[in-house]
């Protein structure tokens, strides 16, 4: 499992329709894997973030912590990464058979961005 890595999972998210708008139900989704390698793969645990289709409205532009993707990354369409909820899950919620593809270095340097905005965090400083 390395960086950039997409899934199709099932995973509880918040029910919209929910009278109390607190119930959690299961939806499929795929999930971006933010961190790999070596050092991550003795952890049991992975970190996420949550692409769905994009469902702006004509016009409406790109929020600061969403990262947009589309068929040239793999998605069979326009999609927005949302970089607001970083979610952790069991390296074995994401077997090998719900792999999909891999996004480029590029996307991940996008959503990199995005999760400093998303998580309300100051950019790091310029290199002295």
């Amino acid at each position: 499992m390395e960086r950039g890595d997409v899934y199709l999972v099932s995973i509880a998210l918040p029910n919209r329709t929910a009278p109390s708008g607190t119930a959690l139900a299961p939806r499929d989704k795929y999930v971006v894997v933010l961190r790999g390698g070596t050092r991550a793969a003795s952890e049991p645990d992975v970190p996420v973030v949550i692409a769905s289709t994009d469902r702006r409205s004509p016009g409406q532009n790109l929020r600061p912590f969403d990262v947009a993707v589309g068929t040239a990354e793999g998605f069979s369409r326009d999609t927005i990464i949302d970089c607001r909820w970083p979610y952790t899950l069991q390296k074995a919620r994401l077997p090998l058979g719900s792999f999909q593809f891999r996004l480029p270095a590029s996307t991940m340097a996008a959503v990199s961005v995005a999760l400093v905005s998303g998580l309300q965090m100051a950019p790091p400083p310029p290199p002295s």
